[in-house]
């Protein structure tokens, strides 16, 4: 199979290369299909005094946000 692999034209390697990425990628969102909200960056959003909670607007609080890949495999947001 490495033979195989050796013996591709170097554009097509580049393809076979991207294809493995975009596949492993894939598997990960599968798993993972949150992140951390850019906007409060998975954190609470305190006063100085520690006192007062501040919901983030963006992720209504839930800290995490849907990632744009699970959103095509149609993840739905819960």
């Amino acid at each position: 199979m490495l033979e195989a692999f050796i013996e591709l034209d170097p554009t097509w390697r580049l393809v076979v290369v991207g294809l493995v990425l975009i596949a492993a990628y894939g598997v990960g969102v599968r798993m993972f299909p949150y992140r951390a909200c850019p906007y409060c960056s998975g954190g609470n959003n305190y006063s100085p005094t520690g006192k007062h909670f501040n919901v983030c607007s963006r992720c209504g609080g839930s800290r995490r946000k849907l990632r744009l890949m699970a959103r095509v495999f149609g993840h739905r947001d819960r």
